[in-house]
């Protein structure tokens, strides 16, 4: 039987890996032009950065085989750069990414090159942390609104204020949370 792929279009990330490097290509320009060319193998994404974020991405010089070797800017100076960028969730920094805007002296999964210093994506790219209520204050604030599962997404995606969190089972995680009974009081109720 023949492994899956991704989405049933691309490689899973290894074996796309394994395959893009055979073609002997030793920058992220040399990809690109690649597939302008429209000389790319038609099992490997235009995109692999985005295609394969989540699936063990480390950079173009990891998926092609080329030694990158001390091409990265200092943490600090890199940092700086990308939270000039304005960007405001991880999906926007993957987006950046795959754009081709991002420059090769930042790199695309900035937790593998810089272990030591990276705290996050949130302090990567700049973005406060929330402030949201206690969890107690926030349960009664939900259970007062006489919320339920069901109602719970369209009012948490278009009513919700910015100090109740959406998802509150990993907000709360270690402090408070029970279960989303508990959560909208729907245990509690005769």
């Amino acid at each position: 039987m023949k492994s899956k792929t991704y989405q049933g279009i691309f490689l899973p990330f290894r074996k796309a890996r394994k395959k893009a490097r055979t073609l002997g290509l030793k920058s992220r320009r040399k990809w690109e032009q690649l597939c302008r060319d429209k000389k790319r193998p038609c099992d490997l994404p235009a995109c692999p950065s985005y295609t394969y974020a989540r699936f063990g991405w480390a950079g173009y010089s990891d998926f092609l085989g080329y030694k990158k070797g001390d091409r990265f800017l200092r943490f600090d100076k890199a940092r700086e750069f990308v939270r000039r960028s304005k960007l405001k969730s991880k999906h926007d920094w993957n987006r950046y990414c795959a754009s081709g805007r991002k420059p090769a002296n930042i790199p695309a999964c900035p937790q593998d090159v810089y272990k030591k210093r990276y705290k996050g994506i949130r302090d990567w790219l700049g973005i406060p942390e929330k402030k949201v209520w206690p969890f107690v204050k926030a349960r009664a604030y939900v259970r007062k609104a006489g919320l339920t599962s069901r109602t719970w997404w369209r009012w948490s995606s278009t009513l919700r204020p910015d100090v109740v969190p959406s998802r509150p089972d990993r907000t709360y995680k270690n402090k408070g949370w029970k279960s989303w009974s508990d959560w909208f009081g729907s245990d509690q109720k005769g």
